[in-house]
């Protein structure tokens, strides 16, 4: 349908072209450009401590690269035309980028992310208002065009853009540059048959309304503009917290990335979201701009939001978008040690299809789940207090103060007190513990050494004996006893051990299985790994009173360490030892 516009197409198509070779120009001409600062920006460089001062002009540099390549290959993605309360007509165009250069002439240039930049999104009619040194200026939209800019064969293009103005529109260009070149087809000098095709060109070149796009492949669509209420939503300061829900199809990705590209570059934050970025940056040792983290429900979308990450110019890899399954069981397994793993990790193995819960739970989870918390709090909290009284019984008056602290501490808990408050009141004591902690454990290592030193002097054979000992074991390490938190965490994880140090760690740590169960009143099962190393060591092991004060070491170290890592022992207390909860009692 031929429209009675043209004369307003041909202008901003023209005016557009121009905008759009002159910015992407000046982008390539500054790109040819050397633009590593280097090390010579600073007035005095230390090498020792100028390192991050550096670093950063490096950033600062590859930030300003990425945005004159954004701009080489898109110019601008929206014009709007503003008229200001005293009558002056005020022309802007929005990239997607960070704006850099300026259109030329009266017209201004800005960031999408930016302030202004939200001009993109409102529509003909809308007021705006703009701070200005002077104060603030309300502005009135008038007029507004989308683009979407293409380079052929050496000529800027626009296609599929949306023309809207206060007496026109909206209207959709199929092409500018087929627009313009209708009009000069159709001059004074052309011929009947020349203006009848190009009219017919014209008609099928501009359509009334909106033309919607045609779906040409699989993947999240690209919207560089979004509307109004979206626009508002991803621009909310950054401790806002969201729930967007809509069906497929309504930008509810769009939106996310978007306000997450806005967030994560300091130059769109205001003055309160700066000094929030610091704090946590300073908490945590990560960057704000690498403090992120995207769920995605399939694989296959995954790699679409890839996409659309790198059209947005933000990086995204694999450590940043991950799938919920995925995730959960890399924490299972590499940070709460509930999974097993090849270093050994913990005492579960994950089959995803099996059915753990009853009908029943699944139709009141949230009974089952408040029934879960209460009988882990209870479970936390018991097991704390049952060590903290072992403290404070104990004959030492350095241990038996710091078990008194820790049980006020824990008696405290009540159910009018929250879990956080409670853990940051043993918080607050775990340094004294771990200084204890750390007395003891050094003593019980520096005993157990000597006994080995005083074995090797006398048979220098005796851990390749041991080691060809238990090579020759084929008993699973079923003895609980033998890793009952004799070592941490970080420890058990580290890389594996020559041979010998690994056989002299384990003479050590029979001993300790040896002493336990001394103290205990105990044996250790003939059949078990550790009955069966202890066996072969026969009385190349310590004296009854040794063991039996070294089991009572260990004892009162085991009771400390549940101390040391209070949170940590908060979400851990999954033991196979340990009778399991109720499924659900509703």
């Amino acid at each position: 349908m031929v429209t009675n516009y043209q004369d307003q197409i041909e202008r901003v198509s023209s005016e557009s072209l121009d905008v759009f070779e002159r910015i992407s120009k000046d982008a390539r001409s500054a790109l040819g450009e050397p633009y590593s600062t280097g090390p010579t920006a600073l007035a005095s460089v230390n090498t020792f401590t100028s390192g991050e001062a550096v670093r950063a002009l490096g950033n600062v540099d590859s930030a300003n690269r990425r945005a004159l390549e954004l701009l080489a290959k898109e110019p601008a993605i929206a014009r709007v035309v503003a008229r200001q309360d005293d009558g002056k007509i005020v022309i802007y165009y929005i990239c997607r980028g960070t704006a850099s250069g300026s259109p030329g002439g009266d017209k201004r240039f800005a960031g999408r992310n930016s302030l202004m930049g939200r001009l993109a999104s409102l529509d003909v009619g809308d007021d705006f208002d703009i701070r200005t040194p002077g104060g603030v200026q309300s502005v009135e939209i008038i007029e507004k065009a989308i683009l979407h800019p293409h380079e052929r064969q050496g000529q800027w293009d626009s296609r599929n853009s949306i023309l809207e103005g206060e007496f026109y529109g909206p209207i959709t260009v199929i092409s500018m540059l087929d627009a313009l070149a209708v009009h000069i087809a159709v001059g004074e000098d052309s011929s009947i048959l020349d203006s009848i095709l190009a009219i017919d060109e014209q008609a099928t070149n501009i359509i009334e309304g909106i033309r919607r796009s045609v779906i040409t492949k699989m993947g999240l669509r690209d919207q560089p503009i979004l509307d109004r209420y979206q626009d508002e939503i991803f621009r909310l300061p950054l401790n806002s917290q969201l729930l967007i829900i809509g069906p497929p199809g309504t930008g509810k990705t769009t939106t996310l990335i978007r306000r997450l590209g806005q967030k994560v570059d300091r130059v769109y934050l205001d003055d309160d979201e700066r000094r929030l970025t610091d704090n946590s940056s300073a908490d945590n040792a990560v960057d704000h701009s690498h403090s992120w983290l995207m769920f995605t429900p399939t694989d296959l979308l995954k790699q679409y939001l890839k996409e659309a990450f790198a059209r947005e110019n933000i990086a995204a890899p694999d450590q940043k978008i991950a799938t919920w399954s995925s995730f959960r069981q890399g924490l299972a397994r590499n940070r709460f040690r509930i999974l097993k793993a090849s270093d050994g990790g913990g005492p579960f193995i994950m089959k995803e299809g099996e059915s753990y819960v009853l009908p029943d739970v699944l139709n009141k989870q949230t009974a089952w789940y408040e029934d879960f918390v209460s009988w882990q709090a209870g479970d936390y909290w018991e097991d704390l207090g049952g060590a903290a009284d072992l403290l404070e019984k104990n004959g030492n008056s350095e241990t038996a103060r710091l078990g008194r602290r820790l049980r006020e501490a824990v008696v405290a808990e009540t159910p009018t007190i929250s879990l956080p408050r409670a853990l940051l009141e043993l918080v607050s004591v775990s340094s004294d513990v771990e200084g204890l902690l750390s007395s003891m454990r050094e003593e019980t290592d520096t005993a157990l050494r000597r006994r080995l030193n005083t074995q090797v002097n006398q048979d220098r054979k005796f851990l390749e004996g041991l080691a060809a000992f238990i090579d020759g074991l084929n008993t699973p390490d079923d003895d609980n006893d033998e890793q009952d938190g004799d070592e941490d965490e970080d420890v058990q994880t580290q890389a594996p051990r020559p041979r010998m140090a690994a056989t002299a760690a384990a003479y050590m740590r029979n001993l300790r299985s040896q002493a336990r169960a001394r103290f205990g009143r105990r044996t250790l099962g003939r059949t078990t790994r550790s009955g069966r190393i202890a066996e072969w060591i026969g009385d190349r092991t310590l004296s009854e009173d040794e063991l039996r004060a070294i089991g009572e070491s260990l004892q009162i170290q085991t009771a400390l360490r549940k101390f040391t890592n209070p949170i940590r022992g908060a979400v851990r207390p999954i033991r196979t030892s340990r009778s399991s909860p109720r499924i659900c009692e509703v």
